[in-house]
C-alpha cells in the first residue's frame, strides 16, 4: 500500500484546482494560524484518501467525486499566513496535482474521451506507434496516416462528439500548465531542505492500521522531475496547431493535405512552447539526477522512507544504470551523441547514428508535413477510410526532403534513413 500511495499521487499529476492568485497576500505572518490550517488540511486529506481506498473508482472521470479542493485551499491559506511552512508547501503541491478532476472543463473532456470504444480493444485498429515503420516500398506510408485513421475511428465509434484536438490544447494551455507550474514552484521551496520530511499517516495511505511513512527530499525531487517531464510533453503538444471542425472524413482529408496550414502547422507561439519544452526536459534530467543523489545520501537506507535502496526497494545497480543514461541524455541536449543500433534494414546490419536531442526543440519547422515527408497525396477511400499515396513510384525516386529531421539526426543520409525505416528496394 505504501508504494501504491506514492505511485498514485505521482501519476495523477495532471493539474490542480485553483490559481495561486486566488488568495490575496497578507502583510504579517501568523505561524500558529498557519500550522492550524495545515493540520486541518491534513485531516481533510486523510478523509479523502480513505474514501479513495474504500471507493469504487473505475474511470478517471470518477475522481471528480474526491474533494481535494478543501485541503488545497487550506494549504494555500497556510502559506499566506507563513511562507516558511514547509508542510503547507508540500500539501499545496500534492493537492494541486490531485484535484485535477474538480475542474469542470477537464472532467468534461475526460468523460467525452471515455464515451467512445465501450471497452472495445479495436478502437485503435492502426496503432500510432507503428506509423512510419516500413518493411517494403509497398508499405511506404506518411507517418500521420495511422493517426488520421485513428481520428476517423474515434469519430465513427463515439457515443458523443469527442473533444477536438484544439479543445484539448486550449485546456492544456489554460488549465493544466498553470497548475503544474504552481506545483513545481511549491516543490522547489522544500526539495533542497535535506532535513525536512513529510509524514504520511496510515489514514492517508487508506488504512489507519498501517504505520506512518515519510516523504524525504528524494520523493520531492523525483516528483518535481516527473512534473517537469509532463510539462515538457504538454508544452510540446502546443508547438503545432491541429485545427479541425470535426473528425469527419472530409475534414480530415482537407486537414492532412501536405500544404495545409491549419493542421500539424507551427502555431503562432509554437517556438516559445518548443523552448519551454526543452527547458522542462533539461530540468527533468537534472531533478532526476539530484533525486537519485538524495536517495543515495539521505533517505535510501531509512526504514520509514517511501523509496528505498535494497531488498525492499531499488537496486544500486539499477540506479547506476539510470544515472548513466540520464547523463547521456543530458549530453544529447547540447551536442550530438552516438547511438548504436542493431539489426537495421532488411539485411539486419548494425548502424551507428548521431542523435542531437536538443535540436528537436530548436527552431521548429513551419510545416513538418512538407519539410520532412516526401511528396504525397491524401484522398477519401470509400466512406470510412483515408488513402495516402506517395508521388514517387520507385525506390530511387523516394527521398526525404531533410533526412536529418531538422538536425535531430546530424549527418543522416537519405539512404540510411530509408534503411533505418526498413524501406527495401
Amino acid at each position: 500500500m505504501k508504494q501504491l500511495f506514492y505511485l498514485s499521487f505521482l501519476f495523477l499529476f495532471m493539474i490542480g484546482c485553483q490559481d495561486v492568485t486566488d488568495t490575496p497576500p497578507v502583510s504579517t505572518t501568523d505561524p500558529a494560524g498557519s500550522s492550524l490550517k495545515s493540520q486541518q488540511a491534513y485531516e481533510s486529506l486523510e478523509i479523502v484518501f480513505t474514501q479513495w481506498a474504500d471507493g469504487n473508482f473505475q474511470n478517471a472521470s470518477d475522481f471528480d467525486a474526491l474533494n481535494f479542493k478543501t485541503a488545497n485551499a487550506l494549504y494555500k491559506e497556510a502559506i499566506q499566513l507563513n511562507p516558511d511552512n514547509m508542510d503547507a508547501h508540500v500539501g499545496a503541491a500534492i493537492t494541486e496535482i490531485l484535484c485535477t478532476y474538480a475542474d469542470t472543463a477537464v472532467n468534461r473532456v475526460v468523460k467525452q474521451w471515455e464515451s467512445f470504444g465501450n471497452g472495445d480493444s479495436q478502437v485503435f485498429p492502426h496503432p500510432i506507434k507503428n506509423a512510419g515503420l516500413l518493411s517494403s516500398t509497398s508499405q511506404m506510408v506518411v507517418p500521420v496516416n495511422e493517426m488520421a485513421k485513428n481520428l476517423l475511428k474515434i469519430y465513427t465509434v463515439a457515443k458523443v462528439d469527442p473533444p477536438l484536438i484544439s479543445d484539448m490544447q486550449r485546456i492544456i494551455r489554460d488549465a493544466f500548465l498553470p497548475r503544474i507550474n504552481y506545483a513545481i514552484e511549491q516543490l522547489a521551496f522544500i526539495e533542497n531542505v535535506d532535513t525536512f520530511k513529510f509524514r504520511v499517516s496510515g489514514k492517508m495511505q487508506g488504512d489507519s492500521k498501517l504505520a506512518a511513512v515519510y516523504l524525504y527530499p528524494t520523493e520531492f525531487m523525483m516528483t518535481d522531475a516527473l512534473l517537469q517531464g509532463v510539462k515538457s510533453m504538454l508544452e510540446g503538444f502546443l508547438v503545432y496547431k491541429f485545427e479541425l471542425s470535426d473528425y469527419k472524413q472530409a475534414s480530415l482529408v482537407a486537414a492532412l493535405q501536405q500544404n495545409s496550414t491549419t493542421f500539424f502547422y507551427l502555431a503562432s507561439d509554437g517556438t516559445t512552447h518548443s523552448q519551454n519544452a526543452k527547458a522542462a526536459m533539461n530540468n527533468m534530467i537534472d531533478k532526476m539526477l539530484s533525486g537519485i543523489t538524495k536517495l543515495e545520501n539521505i533517505s535510501g537506507r531509512k526504514s520509514d522512507a517511501v523509496i528505498k535502496i535494497g531488498n525492499d526497494g531499488l537496486q544500486q545497480t539499477d540506479l547506476d544504470t539510470a544515472k548513466k543514461y540520464l547523463n547521456k541524455m543530458k549530453t544529447s541536449m547540447t551536442s550530438a551523441i552516438t547511438v548504436h543500433l542493431d539489426n537495421v534494414g532488411s539485411d539486419e546490419t548494425p548502424m551507428d547514428i548521431q542523435v542531437f536531442l536538443g535540436k528537436f526543440f530548436d527552431n521548429p519547422v513551419q510545416n513538418p508535413k512538407a519539410s520532412f515527408l516526401p511528396s504525397y497525396s491524401v484522398t477519401a477511400s470509400g466512406t470510412e477510410d483515408i488513402k495516402f499515396d506517395f508521388t514517387a513510384q520507385t525506390f530511387a525516386d523516394f527521398h526525404f526532403p531533410d533526412p536529418t529531421f531538422g538536425g535531430l539526426f546530424p549527418g543522416m543520409t537519405d539512404d540510411n534513413m530509408k534503411k533505418l525505416m526498413r524501406i527495401d528496394e
